[in-house]
């Protein structure tokens, strides 16, 4: 029986927000609180990351179609940042899977629209079933998530400076990576890596 290894890593960028006092913490204004979480099948632990000072969040920003390009290419730069941190440590990069680029594109849209920012989707459940609803195979998956960052290279950063993050992106066990990017919402931003092992 194969043990399904679930990483789920929160990155929160919230300014006092009351579902973040409810489930981790209180959370200073203006910073970031990460909590990573990592899931096996029956166990599950936390660990709690110190805040970082947070980024400039923009108020309702709303994408013409004209800026449809510039969101496919910050996926795209996205996953050329990732596989460099990945090329640094000796590790194999992550092939883009359209796929779930697709669905990590529809779970940051479903956190802009449904104003939530969690793991636990309202409409796709978890990341892993979410994963296998839509008729994806995986060994293993996990996901990042971020709100409010304005660039490519500052989201990378942010996750590189933050344990389950990094642990999510250095994983040498994951071969496919899928990432969606939207703009607008409460946080300005929406941000979402899948991670799979085919």
């Amino acid at each position: 029986m194969r043990l399904l290894l679930l990483v789920i890593t929160l990155m929160f960028i919230l300014p006092a927000s009351t579902f973040a006092q409810s489930c981790f913490s209180t959370l200073e204004k203006s910073n970031i609180n990460l909590h990573s979480i990592v899931t096996k099948i029956g166990q599950a632990s936390t660990q709690k990351v110190q805040p970082q000072p947070s980024t400039q969040q923009n108020d309702q920003i709303n994408p013409s179609s004209s800026e449809n390009n510039q969101l496919a290419q910050y996926e795209k730069d996205v996953i050329t940042l990732v596989n460099e941190e990945r090329k640094k440590q000796g590790l194999k990069p992550l092939q883009l899977h359209a796929k779930l680029s697709d669905l990590a594109h529809k779970k940051s849209e479903d956190m802009k629209t449904k104003r939530y920012f969690n793991h636990q989707s309202p409409t796709y459940g978890s990341p892993c079933n979410m994963v296998s609803n839509h008729q994806i195979s995986y060994r293993s998956c996990g996901e990042n998530i971020a709100a409010g960052y304005q660039s490519p290279k500052k989201v990378v950063a942010g996750w590189m400076n933050s344990k389950g993050h990094r642990e999510n992106i250095l994983n040498p066990n994951f071969t496919h990576i899928g990432v969606g990017y939207v703009k607008g919402g409460s946080y300005g931003t929406y941000w979402t890596q899948l991670f799979i092992q085919e």
